[in-house]
């Protein structure tokens, strides 16, 4: 009965030692991922001017390069309040809204 008992408590440590340690090797936010951009809430034209912009969380934008007509999009399904992007070659920071019109942070 004993051994069963010590088991039982061993084998529950080792599951709660397994829980624990993969929420501390959770990936990184990213401020969101890449799409396919086959359907986008928005697109925004970046030109060389272009320094920031303003997106909703959980939006899919469409970043247009002006100078080169190439696209990226992005899906901002984060938690961050700003995203440092770089489209087309251009540092861009995404401004990051709840839906609610508050900025996060």
């Amino acid at each position: 009965m004993k051994s069963i008992i010590r088991k039982g408590t061993t084998a529950v440590g080792i599951a709660a030692a397994l829980a624990i340690a993969s929420t501390a090797y959770a990936a990184p936010d990213r401020g969101g991922d890449a799409v396919n951009g086959s359907f986008v809430d928005q697109t925004v034209k970046i030109t060389p001017a272009t320094k920031s912009v303003g997106v909703y969380r959980d939006e899919t934008v469409k970043f247009v390069d002006t100078s080169t007509g190439e696209s990226t999009s992005w899906y901002f399904d984060t938690a961050l309040p700003v995203v440092s992007l770089n489209i087309g070659g251009h540092p861009i920071k995404a401004y990051v809204w709840d839906q609610t019109g508050e900025a996060n942070g």
